[in-house]
């Protein structure tokens, strides 16, 4: 934008890489990598054009307080059910090392409000001269209410940042103010500012101090600025994980503040895909060398919804897509005073949003095969529930998936190209098979 801050962008060719000479990486940008909840973040709401600051500002403060009456009063039906959306992603560093980091954002009923429970009338400001007029009096007052319901923020509203560490440590942090969350409606951006710096050298821009309503507009920013201006929170780009946790130990309590024995971390990852969800550029020659240059230009690596093409609609929620099958990680990460630096780690990432969650599920996922770098292992299925279940007939069903990534191609055996069968024990062996045939049903593959 005007001041050099990242913005989201439809057209995922114009996007700027990591990597030199490896613009094939855009086409690796799956469905539904933008967000799918509604943001009340101040800057979702400053309208297109380049308005002065000033009436960006007054814009957006005016659009904010506007729908949130509607949602108050009851007149706004876009915010009136439960919704969570949440992006996973899981660091490998490999031997000598042999520890996993995971990373998991979430927002929680974002800009939701909820009808009150409860409706009480107090009694002491009422002047009455008679216990009978006291009763009318409520009784018109809870008529009146009942036509009129008052609605109030969801208590569940949350803002959270969830790391598993070295092992098997537990950190978190979150907020309850949603307005703090942003996203991107495009592509995958999104973050959550929890606490500012208070330093004066970070506060100013162009000579000036930057004012609390200037932060509040603030919503992505260049990875040297972000480390510059954030004391804690999270930003996620394309091809950038940055993090502060100021938070505590989540085994020991709940997720919201002070719930915990205290507990930081801090992350910054630069990321190069390899794999999204479909055929993608493949790492080495079918002789194992290493490519100089990735293909580019192919128009085979279109990438896929992973729950197929009903993941558009409110229907077998949760959704869940794969963003990328595999990647390579280089960064650092400080877990509680230990610092782990690492280049071209393993890396995974994926969604999951919507209103319901099924009733029994199983995940697993693998890309740090060793000697097979070029390889990636998928796989989950469950028990969800059927629209319309509240019909008779069948309430639920159960489908698994497995998905594979080698060489560049992409195997998928899904139920509405072929068939899975598995076994799962919750602490035991695991035995995933299937067999299924490619997009164009031209080629069969059996996996086990």
């Amino acid at each position: 934008d005007v001041n050099g801050r990242p913005i989201d962008i439809r057209d995922v060719n114009l996007l700027s890489f990591p990597v030199e000479n490896d613009a094939s990486i855009a086409n690796l940008q799956t469905p539904h990598s933008g967000r799918k909840f509604r943001p009340t973040h101040p800057s979702c709401h400053v309208p297109s054009g380049k308005p002065s600051r000033f009436r960006s500002r007054l814009r957006a403060h005016w659009r904010q307080k506007r729908d949130e009456k509607k949602m108050r009063n009851g007149r706004s039906r876009k915010n009136n059910r439960r919704f969570t959306e949440g992006w996973y992603y899981r660091l490998t560093l490999p031997p000598p090392v042999n520890e996993s980091f995971v990373f998991i954002f979430s927002i929680e009923d974002a800009g939701r409000w909820v009808r009150e429970d409860s409706i009480q009338c107090d009694k002491s400001a009422i002047s009455a001269e008679s216990d009978g007029y006291v009763k009318a009096t409520n009784r018109i007052q809870k008529l009146v209410r009942l036509l009129r319901p008052k609605y109030v923020k969801s208590p569940l509203t949350l803002a959270c940042m969830q790391l598993l560490g070295s092992q098997d440590t537990y950190l978190v942090q979150s907020d309850e103010d949603d307005t703090k969350f942003w996203g991107w409606k495009f592509s995958q951006g999104y973050g959550c500012t929890f606490e500012w710096k208070n330093d004066s050298k970070a506060n100013i821009v162009d000579g000036g101090h930057i004012t609390k309503e200037d932060f509040k507009m603030i919503a992505a920013m260049t990875p040297e600025e972000w480390s510059e201006r954030v004391q804690s929170g999270f930003q996620i780009l394309p091809f950038h994980l940055q993090g502060r946790l100021n938070g505590h130990d989540g085994t020991l309590g709940g997720v919201k503040a002070d719930q915990g024995i205290s507990g930081t971390a801090e992350f910054d990852l630069v990321i190069k895909p390899v794999a999204g969800w479909g055929n993608y550029p493949p790492l080495y020659s079918t002789g194992g060398a290493p490519l100089e240059q990735r293909s580019k230009g192919r128009k085979d690596y279109r990438q896929y919804s992973t729950a197929g093409w009903l993941a558009y609609f409110p229907v077998f929620e949760p959704h869940w897509q794969i963003t990328m099958a595999h990647a390579r990680a280089s960064g650092f990460v400080n877990w509680n005073g230990t610092l782990y630096e690492f280049d071209d780690a393993p890396f995974y990432g994926e969604k999951n949003w919507g209103g319901a969650f099924p009733t029994k599920w199983f995940w697993t996922q693998c890309n740090s095969f060793e000697n097979y770098p070029d390889l990636a292992f998928t796989s989950g299925g469950g028990i969800r529930e059927l629209p319309f279940s509240f019909l008779p007939g069948k309430r639920t069903e159960t489908l698994g998936l497995i998905g594979i990534h080698y060489n560049g191609t992409f195997y998928e055996i899904v139920p509405w190209t072929g068939e899975m069968e598995w076994k799962v024990t919750p602490w035991g062996r695991w035995e995933l098979s299937g067999r299924g045939t490619d997009k164009n049903g031209k080629k069969q593959f059996e996996a086990e």
